[in-house]
């Protein structure tokens, strides 16, 4: 497991915030917009998300376009229904940070 400091993580989880409905960013750009060139980092931290419905960690990206490493088969919405990935036609248009 990766450590990290509970500012770097609270730093992670409040720039996921700012990350605009329909936009997607990269772990690279959230690392950079930290000052930092731990993506890898950033990573593990988004997937230990103890927030997944209000911290949208679903709008973060690999650089090469491809959704990360994150289970996402058991999340469910606050109304209870399954929230499906959807990945068709998913691309990187623009910076977020």
């Amino acid at each position: 497991m990766i450590k990290s400091s509970p500012n770097f993580r609270e730093q992670c989880y409040d720039l996921l915030l700012k990350i605009p409905h329909g936009k997607v960013t990269t772990y690279k750009e959230i690392a950079k917009a930290l000052g930092s060139k731990a993506w890898r980092t950033v990573g593990s931290v988004i997937a230990l998300n103890p927030n997944l419905i209000n911290v949208p960690c679903h709008r973060v990206i690999k650089s090469n376009g491809q959704i990360g490493n994150i289970d996402i088969s058991s999340f469910r919405s606050n109304d209870g229904y399954d929230v499906k990935p959807m990945t068709e036609n998913l691309t990187l248009r623009q910076r977020v940070f």
